[in-house]
């Protein structure tokens, strides 16, 4: 039985629509934090209007997702709490820093949730619960999250793609967070993505433009003869070399 099911459920919150209108929001990115910030009551808010539950991250034990998302009351982390102003202050100003925009900050902030969640795992028994706060703490988090993400990826339980965004995006986050370049002790995995179109060579293009002006020179040449013989119905197939051509068939 997950240790998640031996809390009573009167103790858990449900994050509902109802629920959120009820809390105050923090519009990111912001130039500093209100006088008055709450970090486990505050939802962020986008620019474009959508919203990130972060409220959650100070509450060690969560399951579910949007609407269907339930905390622990009981579970409320003060070192979380201490620690959320600072980290969400670091982000916001990297976010203002790279103009980035809502949809982008948006799943910033969700793909370092997802971190957090699997941080907060039952079975992590609370390590991480410093993760925002201790920089050491957070290297071994993302090692052994990157590893998490290869098993997932290995067993074909992920995308390719879906696995390099969420360990980059976490990489990034927690570095900047921490202030200090995680990318120099991990090596995020790859996007898979395609490189696209790619010029050809030049020689291709050459070879390309020369059949078609050889090809282009002996249509023109058959048309003015007006009715060749079958022996001359011939298309050269290169400009610089008679012996390069294709035999026409009588029509």
């Amino acid at each position: 039985m997950n240790s998640t099911e031996l809390i009573p459920e009167a103790q858990w919150a449900q994050c509902t629509a109802t629920f959120i209108e009820k809390l105050p929001v923090l519009i990111v990115p912001f130039e500093a934090l209100p006088g008055i910030y709450a970090p486990e009551k505050t939802v962020l808010q986008m620019k474009d209007g959508s919203q990130v539950y972060a409220f959650k991250w100070c509450y060690l034990k969560r399951r579910g997702g949007g609407t269907n998302a339930f905390f622990d009351k009981s579970s409320l982390s003060n070192e979380r709490v201490l620690a959320m102003p600072l980290a969400l202050t670091r982000l916001s100003k990297w976010f203002r820093f790279k103009n980035s925009r809502p949809r982008s900050n948006n799943a910033s902030l969700n793909f370092l949730g997802q971190l957090l969640d699997w941080a907060d795992q039952p079975h992590q028994s609370g390590r991480y619960e410093r993760i925002l706060s201790d920089s050491d703490l957070a290297l071994e988090a993302l090692k052994r999250y990157h590893t998490h993400l290869r098993s997932l990826l290995q067993g074909h339980q992920i995308a390719i793609h879906t696995a390099g965004v969420r360990d980059q995006r976490a990489i990034a986050c927690m570095s900047e967070i921490h202030d200090r370049v995680y990318k120099n002790d991990i090596e995020p995995l790859q996007c898979g993505t395609s490189p696209g179109t790619t010029a050809p060579a030049s020689a291709d293009v050459a070879q390309f433009g020369a059949t078609l002006q050889a090809i282009f020179d002996s249509a023109a040449a058959l048309i003015l003869r007006g009715d060749p013989a079958a022996s001359s119905r011939a298309l050269r197939t290169c400009a610089s070399d008679d012996t390069k051509s294709v035999q026409l068939s009588e029509a």
